[in-house]
């Protein structure tokens, strides 16, 4: 007589391919996609195949519906700016600071340009010909 051999572990991808097979199998058979992912695998199995980047959705709802699915997951994860843009708040007294400065070069006669948008952070300017930039920050206080 001879001798059993142990039976050989499954590779992943031949144990994925006997799992998927399972349930087109049961799928086939006229059994609902979702009554037959529920009834031919186990909990753990599913979990695995889903840790395994398998995509059971495609089986469930049809390759043309998965598709609509994807489009419309990935159009509601877009952010959503207002027509404006966003508008960050600075803290008022930033603002006042910035406001001052700006102020005191206009007095000693200095051209400031204008921002397209403005952060409370840079100021360009030009004195007797010379063009400076200053730029303001806020460091984080230390823990």
């Amino acid at each position: 007589m001879e001798e059993k051999q142990p039976r050989r572990k499954m590779s992943t991808a031949e144990y994925k391919a006997l799992l998927l097979k399972r349930i087109h199998t049961a799928i086939s058979g006229g059994m609902n996609p979702v009554k037959a992912i529920e009834t031919v695998i186990t909990s753990k199995q599913y979990d695995w195949l889903i840790d395994h980047d398998v995509d059971l959705d495609e089986m469930v709802l049809g390759a043309e519906n998965a598709k609509n699915a994807k489009a419309f997951a990935v159009a509601h994860k877009e952010r959503k700016l207002s027509p404006e843009g966003y508008k960050k708040k600075y803290p008022a007294s930033k603002q006042e600071l910035y406001n001052g400065i700006v102020e005191y070069l206009k007095s000693i006669g200095a051209e400031v340009e204008e921002r397209e948008k403005q952060n409370f952070r840079d100021i360009d300017f030009i004195v007797k010909g010379t063009k400076y930039k200053v730029v303001m920050s806020m460091p984080r206080k230390p823990k």
